[in-house]
């Protein structure tokens, strides 16, 4: 096996002890680096769209690009701004906002306290770095069991979260983002890209954890069994992997019943994301071994599943998670004719931006809201004096929502459009020539009603209901004139998926336009919207409230809102702010990023909840009803981490490498994906002709990297071909691919016919290593459809008098998994990686 890279080496290659030791990943020396993401100008000038993050607590903003220059303010660890000129290896910034086309420059930072990469630091081999933290359950104390990350390579502070310290205690996989030298500390991020709405997980040192430098990962071997009979694998006998504390002692009880930790196997490991990472591989008394660490509570004979099914629940509830994401903003209009102005709100009117164009301004290039999907819908609501109009119960003209639920770009600009233009066209006129109207009350009930109709498609979406009126209905007389409700309760149940406790209501909003009347009648009438308003918000909000293990208090003064009586634009603007602020809130990411992030260092869920609510009242307050639908999408799924810490007593040692195991391979999507586009090149080998096939397999190797093989260097054409895709392409490769055997080299024909260096592989040969990549291709079309392939290798080398001995690789048909579920694609954040078993690579 390839990779033979012990922590103590790994430690002392990554951390040079040069006098001139800087911060690997830091903006320091950046701009000169050929491979700086942006663009960085000769006069100085940077254009480079999303904000870096501090990556030191405390950094100081200088008033000029020099350190003796005044000092303008103190930056805190893990804030974004965007870097807009360099000088000396200093950096203008200006504030983290998307929403002010001036971004006003703030000062100037240091590169070292900044954070420039976007990807994870990669190690020789372009493999990206990544880190496990050394966590240990105490029965004593809570705290002495986490892990609490630095806000800086030498800060002695935490990181802090919500107030309090950032605290790591489950067995989680983190990316390397940046390396001090110095203080052998390492900063870490969940995810694998610095995007704009990213959080630092904060500087950990390198003894309290393993770098994972490789792309390995054991499972003890499935043992699946073809069901000829049903067409698909079954689950056979169990298999189990032991690991052991020592060398010492694994050499003792090899291979006999004492097991320090028995790993189960079978499937079920097809259903999750986790492999034990491996670190090297060594050998001790004639046997081969992996070294790794893996979290050993529960992994026993009496609880083989804990500890992999607390990973699928935070893999699940992390997917929940991301569908609050989906945002369904629906309005219920009052159609009559004083409300004219507040609808041109919606719109724009003849000029004006118009609320869903302010949405639309404000989340398409600000991080807060990356991935935010937005529908539009409405409904408008009258009285019965409209039905001549066709218009039942005087509930009237509409735009449900559709059940595409993953609308593309496209479709959610249709969206957009139809609603501006449908949204122009309500009539506000409609008075009728029947019998009149006699009273002010409006059929708000019945237009709840329909409007909670209207947004039951797509039920994992945000259901956001914003309802503008003035005034209220008069239930018993809506009842008389044949309003087919018997009362609030059954509105509710509606706007509640008939009272569930699973799926999300719909979240109201209760805005009062201003009095146009001075009346008695009227102020009667627009006394009971109020009343209403806060009626229907106050029992949604006790709904949100059942089972929930948090208490968050419902605000009313957050979902009632009650306009000034400014008129003209100012009124106008005044709505389209109120609607902006809370779509902003329940679109804004950040919270739900802090969630994941929490959770996955351990934190129970309950105390993340608690900590967000008391940031209630500030400028980036969360919603109650927000926190009460994180809580009751996810809280099933985390079983007891909903309420208790997860602590993962993670354990180093030893398993034999033996047939009870199978190495799977780490790969990216994006590296997943990158293969198959090469791949793609090599279809129906057998009709070309060896001068065009060993042309089809240079321009594979080659593309991308070169414009050709004259662009390449003497080396770089006698490089294994394994090796060149590594370095050129960072695309992984099986251990023991023939590719390690060939060279381009090996591939290039001359004018007349011979190799490159007179030595061109056998004609035979040639089509042996076509035929290797063309099944390879058959076996990364089976992996994307969430197929087994099924194939054999075939040693035929007595049939061609080869240079390097490459086997036939012959396909079987593709197989089903026992379950729906599992499969070798697995979601990771925004991300999704592939577990590969080794022999799948080409």
């Amino acid at each position: 096996m390839a990779f033979k890279a012990a922590a103590a080496v790994v430690i002392c290659a990554s951390f040079g002890t040069g006098a001139q030791a800087t911060i690997n990943g830091s903006c320091s020396g950046y701009a000169q680096d050929p491979n700086a993401l942006g663009t960085f100008n000769a006069d100085g000038t940077i254009i480079r769209n999303e904000p870096l993050p501090v990556l030191n607590d405390g950094a100081t903003v200088y008033a000029e690009a020099d350190a003796n220059s005044a000092k303008v303010m103190s930056l805190s660890f893990g804030e974004r701004f965007f870097i807009v000129r360099f000088k000396d290896d200093f950096y203008q910034i200006s504030s983290d906002t998307r929403l002010n086309v001036e971004k006003d420059t703030i000062g100037w930072v240091k590169g070292e306290d900044i954070l420039c990469r976007n990807l994870p630091i990669l190690n020789k081999d372009g493999i990206a770095r990544k880190f496990y933290v050394r966590t240990k359950a105490s029965f004593v104390d809570d705290e002495q069991g986490t892990i609490k990350p630095k806000a800086g390579p030498k800060s002695e502070e935490c990181a802090n979260i919500n107030g309090r310290c950032r605290e790591l205690s489950r067995f989680t996989l983190y990316f390397v983002f940046a390396m001090d030298e110095a203080s052998e500390r390492v900063l870490l991020m969940a995810r694998p890209r610095n995007d704009g709405d990213a959080r630092l997980i904060g500087w950990v040192s390198m003894k309290d954890g393993w770098l994972w430098d490789t792309r390995y990962g054991l499972r003890p071997k499935e043992n699946l069994v073809f069901d000829e009979g049903k067409g698909e694998w079954a689950a056979g006998e169990e298999r189990r992997a032991c690991l052991y504390e020592t060398l010492e002692k694994a050499e003792e009880f090899v291979g006999s019943d004492t097991c320090f930790v028995p790993i189960l196997g079978g499937n079920r490991w097809f259903n999750y994301a986790l492999r034990i990472p491996v670190f090297e591989r060594v050998t001790h008394a004639g046997q081969d071994y992996f070294r790794v660490a893996m979290p050993t509570s529960g992994v026993g004979s009496e609880a083989a599943d804990d500890v992999l099914s607390q990973v699928n629940g935070l893999d699940e509830a992390i997917k929940l998670l991301k569908n609050l994401g989906s945002l369904d903003v629906f309005f219920l209009l009052d159609g009559t004719q004083s409300m004219q102005p507040h609808i041109d709100s919606l719109t724009g009117g003849v000029e004006g931006t118009g609320i869903l164009a302010s949405i639309q301004d404000a989340f398409a290039n600000d991080p807060r809201f990356d991935g935010v999907k937005v529908r539009y819908g409405y409904r408008v609501y009258r009285d019965w004096y409209a039905s001549e109009y066709g218009i039942d119960e005087g509930v009237g003209e509409g735009m449900p929502f559709d059940s595409n639920c993953a609308p593309t770009d496209d479709e959610l600009k249709l969206n957009q459009e139809r609603f501006n233009a449908e949204v122009k066209q309500i009539d506000t006129q409609k008075s009728g020539n029947g019998p009149r109207d006699t009273d002010h009350e409006e059929n708000l009930i019945m237009g709840l009603a329909i409007a909670a109709d209207d947004m039951t498609p797509c039920s994992d979406n945000v259901k956001l209901l914003f309802v503008v009126g003035d005034t209220g209905y008069d239930l018993e007389t809506q009842i008389e004139r044949g309003t087919p409700l018997e009362g609030e309760d059954e509105v509710l149940g509606y706007m509640t998926q008939g009272f569930s406790t699973e799926d999300d209501p719909i979240i109201p909003f209760f805005i009062q336009v201003p009095k146009v009347q001075t009346g008695a009648n009227y102020l009667e009438a627009y006394d009971k919207f109020t009343n209403q308003g806060k009626f229907f918000v106050q029992k949604i909000g006790e709904h949100f409230s059942v089972g929930l293990k948090g208490n968050p208090e419902i605000n009313i003064g957050e979902h009632f809102y009650q306009m000034s009586d400014a008129g003209g634009d100012a009124g106008q603007e005044e709505l389209v702010n109120y609607i902006l602020d809370r779509v902003s809130k329940f679109g804004d990411q950040r919270p739900i990023n802090e969630v994941i992030a929490e959770l996955q260092g351990g934190t129970a869920l309950v105390k993340i909840i608690d900590a967000l609510s008391k940031s209630s009242g500030s400028k980036n307050s969360v919603p109650a009803l927000r926190l009460a639908q994180i809580e009751k999408r996810i809280c099933d799924e985390l079983g007891k981490a909903c309420q208790e810490r997860v602590f993962n007593d993670v354990t180093e040692g030893y398993i034999p490498a033996n047939g009870d195991v199978q190495t799977d391979i780490w790969v990216g999507g994006e590296e997943f994906r990158a293969w198959r586009s090469k791949l793609e090149l090599i279809k129906d080998t057998s009709a070309l002709s060896p001068k065009e096939l060993s042309s089809v397999i240079v321009k594979m190797m080659v593309d991308g990297v070169k414009n050709s093989t004259g662009d390449l260097s003497p080396s770089e054409m006698r490089m294994p071909i394994a090796d060149f895709l590594k370095l050129k392409h960072g695309l992984p490769t099986g251990e023991q691919t023939p590719l390690l055997n060939y060279s381009i080299s090996d591939f290039i024909y001359s004018g007349d016919g011979s190799g490159s260096d007179g030595e061109l592989i056998e004609i035979c040969e040639l089509y042996r290593v076509a035929r290797w990549l063309e099944r390879h291709r058959e076996i990364f079309d089976a992996v994307d459809t969430t197929e087994v392939p099924v194939f054999t290798l075939e040693d035929s080398s007595q049939d061609c008098d080869m240079k390097h001995p490459t086997p036939e690789l012959i396909m079987g048909d593709r197989k089903l998994f026992p379950e729906d579920t599992m499969s070798y694609r697995k979601a990771q954040l925004d991300d999704t990686i592939f577990w590969l078993p080794n022999k799948f690579l080409p």
